[in-house]
């Protein structure tokens, strides 16, 4: 199969917006979780690593295969998708971010009919609140809130992808948190409040990623609580 690698090929000029469809235009999204590199609880953020991808119908991006001579077209790294590609595509962001979010990689490919996947590796903080009433017994649910910037509903839907959706599992990696067991991630679309597009009734869609994650108290117990109670003990050998 022969594919392209779009180096100083431009796409058809898409400024005028997404595809005109009857009704918004699905997008449909996953979140593979890959690393949680840290759970901040006093500053109630949380470190983590993963990859976020877009599949969505454009038909001003179809092409023909025998004339143009090959089968995928390809936009990979900053460079080509920021300056070559010149197709609209749509702009999600982290809606709970907690001050750092670093693209690490994009990829973007386009098939002959006009299917269009999105893939991008992201590192990044977020801000979720913690509930530590039962510490160490607790259990928490981390949020990750990806929103779709400046389309609001009634323009662009993101759909949950259980496919592209769920947390690494590999021969060689796994998902693993100090001090955590292991985190169960589920995805769901919602829809949020807009404050700055025109009209106060309208709403943007949003992904809503949910990681499940429980704390293991041994590691508190074994440190914290067993010292403890042998220097009670200790005292008590006094009388």
């Amino acid at each position: 199969m022969l594919c392209l690698f779009a180096f100083g090929t431009q796409a058809k000029n898409n400024a005028a917006g997404p595809p005109s469809e009857d009704g918004p235009i699905v997008v449909d999204i996953g979140f593979l979780l890959s690393n949680i590199n840290g759970i901040n609880e006093e500053a109630e953020t949380f470190d983590f690593e993963g990859v976020l991808s877009m599949h969505w119908h454009d038909d001003r991006l179809a092409f023909d295969p025998a004339k143009t001579g090959y089968d995928q077209l390809y936009y990979q790294g900053s460079y080509q998708f920021n300056e070559v590609f010149s197709g609209w595509w749509p702009q999600v962001y982290l809606a709970n971010e907690a001050g750092r979010f670093d693209r690490e990689a994009v990829m973007l490919r386009i098939t002959p009919e006009g299917d269009i996947y999105y893939t991008e590796e992201i590192d990044a903080a977020a801000k979720s609140s913690l509930k530590l009433a039962r510490y160490p017994f607790d259990q928490q649910q981390l949020t990750i809130l990806f929103e779709v910037l400046g389309f609001d509903s009634q323009q662009v839907v993101l759909r949950p992808d259980d496919s592209t959706s769920g947390t690494w599992e590999g021969r060689y990696h796994q998902v693993r948190v100090p001090q955590w067991r292991t985190p169960q991630l589920s995805t769901s679309g919602v829809e949020c409040e807009s404050h700055y597009l025109d009209g106060k009734d309208k709403y943007l869609s949003a992904l809503r990623v949910q990681v499940d994650i429980e704390r293991n108290p041994w590691y508190t117990l074994r440190l914290v609580v067993l010292p403890v109670v042998i220097f009670v003990m200790l005292s008590w050998s006094v009388f």
